[in-house]
Parts: C-alpha cells; structure tokens; sequence
C-alpha cells in the first residue's frame, strides 16, 4: 500500500522534536539546579546573620545637694520643695540659662530634644528633682558626666536664689498657693458685681458713705502691699548685704534712733582706726561694743514694728470690709434686695478669708526663705 505523503511528514517532525528536546534536557537541568543552589545559599547567608550589638547607654551620675534651714521649720521647707519641683521655676530656670549659652547646650544636649523649646523644658525638669531621707531635704541633679551634674546644680542655685528675690512670684509657683490667689481675684471680681447691683440707689449721703470705705480700703491694700515690699528688701539685704548696707534702707534708716546710732558708730570707729591701744581707747570700743549692741536691739525692733503694721493693716482692710456688709444690709432694707444681699455677704467672707490665708502665706515665705542656704555632698551613680 502506498504511504501517504502528510503522514511522513508529521512523523519526521515529531523525531526531530523529539531529538532536541534529550539533547538540551540536561542542561536546562544543571542551569536550574545552580540557579536553586544560589537562591538558597543567599536565603542561609541572611538567616545566619549576627545580630547588631546592642549599645549599653552611659551610666548617669547624681550630685547630692543638701537643702539647710536654719530654724528647722517644715512648713517653709515643704513650700520651698513645691517651689523647686514647680513648672513656674522650670520655665525660670530654663530662661536664665540662657546667661550662659554654653552651659545651656552642655546640659540640654544629654537629651534629643535641643531643638524644640518645649521639649527641652520637659527634658530639663527631669535633670534634677527632691528627696527627703529623714529629716534631710536634698536636690539631686543628673548628668551623663559629673561635669554636667555640677553646672546644672550651681545653675540652679543661682536661679533659684533670683527667684526667691520676688516673694510673691516665687511663692505663686505653688499651684495651691496660685489657686488661692485666682479665687481672691474671682471674688473681687464677683463681689464688685454685686456692690454696682445693690449699691445702685438714690442717696447721696449714703453713697459717699460707700464710696469713703471703698476708698479707705484701696489705700489700706496699697500700703500693705508697699510694707510687704520693704519687708522683701529687707530680708534679701540681710542675705546679700552687709548689715551697714542695709540700714541706708529708708524704712530702717528712719525708725528710732537707728540713724543716730549708725553716725556715732562711724565716728568711733574713724577715732580708733589706725591708732595705737591706750586706756582711752580700750574705754571707746567698749562704748563702741555697747553701741552696737543698742542699734542691734533698734534694728530688731524695727522689723517687730513693720510685722506688726502688716497684721495691723490686714485687721483694717477685714474691719472695712465687713463695714461694707453693714452698709450693703442697710442699703438692701431700702431696695429690698435680700438675695444680693445674702450673696455679697459670702462673698466677702471668703474673700476676707482667702486673702487672709494667702497673706499669711506671703508674710512667712518672705520672713523665712532667707534661712534657706545649699550645701554640695557627693556624687552617686544613678542605676539603669
């Protein structure tokens, strides 16, 4: 029979197909199997990488502080603890580092956030802070080396005793003491709203009543405020000043015999200086001795005197203010406005008390911070 020509066609393709495909099989093979090889060689490498090393962060140190006070009395060594610790004396303390830029970027750069003034100022609160062990009161201040440590602790004591300059700043850094004077303000500001209402009558007479008490008693707030600050300037001479210095204060240099005494203790020691000892002499510096001893007990009893006028002007401004209630029941019987009245009347007396509770404050603070001294100790490491 005769073979069909498409038939030997198919069939010589499909040999010669066939032929090629076990000829380059075995290397298709090999190149797959190296390819393989590699990708999983490289997969082993990055699995059997080290780890990175991890850094140990350099050890902090710690300088102890220890905080004295010379009369020993907690209320004021509490107050100046919340002071410290406060954000007022944070901020403070952050702007006058700026006195030295290079100590500002010694202490800040421990930190990452230089840059960012807010920040920065969160980052320096946690550089130093207060403890108590037993009865002692001590700051700690943080550095990553003891030179860092030293320079935020002596920055700090010079912040710290710039602040203490202004009492009633410094004493406003303690958010309870803020929160008084807030109230005061709310309530002067609430009771002058009740006094327009209820005061809002005909009567001249009456008004001028009114009006002479209002009066009276911004005078009595001036003068107080005015006896606080001669108190201020006193208390901060006796710390910086010498006690000479501090007569030439016109308060004191007014009062008594104060002057008097100061020009003959001039004139005693021109007398005696450079001079050789003779019996006369002897007998001058023990005159000289007793003299000082009287200006000593005049001094002291000046700033009984300013203490007393204080309280004496605090007893008025309170006398005056209830003088006002009276004058407000009086007015109310007349218009018949009780509720306003009534209101009025609690409004002062929480004002009269709040005011007394915050000057009572200012007045200790400002008489008992200049007790307070720093005294450096040693240098711990701080555990990580």
């Amino acid at each position: 029979m005769r073979v069909k020509p498409l038939f030997c066609i198919i069939v010589i393709v499909s040999s010669i197909v066939v032929f090629y495909y076990f000829t380059i099989r075995k290397d298709i093979k090999k190149q797959y199997e190296t390819s393989t090889k590699i990708n999983i060689q490289d997969n082993l490498n990055f699995n059997t990488k080290q780890p990175p090393v991890k850094i140990t962060p350099t050890d902090w140190v710690s300088l102890k502080t220890k905080i004295n006070y010379s009369n020993q009395d907690r209320v004021i060594r509490t107050l100046n603890d919340k002071i410290i610790n406060s954000k007022k004396f944070n901020s403070f303390l952050y702007n006058f580092l700026d006195k030295s830029i290079s100590a500002k970027e010694i202490i800040l750069s421990q930190g990452e956030s230089f840059s960012i003034d807010f920040n920065s100022t969160l980052f320096l609160s946690t550089l130093y802070y207060t403890k108590y062990v037993s009865e002692d009161h001590y700051l700690i201040t943080k550095g990553k080396e003891k030179k860092n440590a030293i320079i935020l602790q002596i920055a700090i004591q010079k912040a710290l005793t710039k602040f203490y300059e202004n009492s009633e700043g410094s004493i406003l850094a303690i958010h309870e003491v803020n929160d008084i004077f807030n109230k005061i303000r709310l309530f002067e500001n609430k009771s002058t709203e009740l006094k327009n209402r209820i005061f809002n009558l005909k009567g001249s007479g009456y008004n001028l009543d009114q009006i002479s008490t209002n009066s009276e008693i911004t005078i009595l707030e001036q003068e107080l405020k005015q006896l606080i600050s001669t108190l201020e300037k006193i208390s901060k001479s006796e710390k910086e000043d010498s006690f000479e210095k501090s007569l030439e204060i016109p308060y004191l240099k007014n009062f008594g015999k104060i002057q008097d005494y100061n020009q003959l203790l001039k004139q005693i020691n021109e007398l005696i200086s450079g001079k050789k000892s003779t019996p006369i002499s002897e007998e001058i510096k023990k005159n000289k001795s007793k003299l000082s001893l009287l200006l000593k007990e005049e001094y002291d009893k000046c700033i009984r005197n300013l203490n007393e006028q204080i309280l004496e002007s605090k007893n008025k401004i309170s006398s005056l203010r209830n003088k006002q209630l009276t004058l407000a029941n009086q007015k109310t019987d007349i218009n018949n406005n009780t509720s306003d009245t009534r209101l009025l009347e609690k409004v002062s007396l929480s004002l009269n008390k709040l005011k007394t509770e915050y000057y009572d404050n200012l007045t200790f603070w400002n008489n008992n911070k200049i007790h307070i001294s720093f005294d450096s100790t040693k240098f711990e490491k701080l555990e990580n």
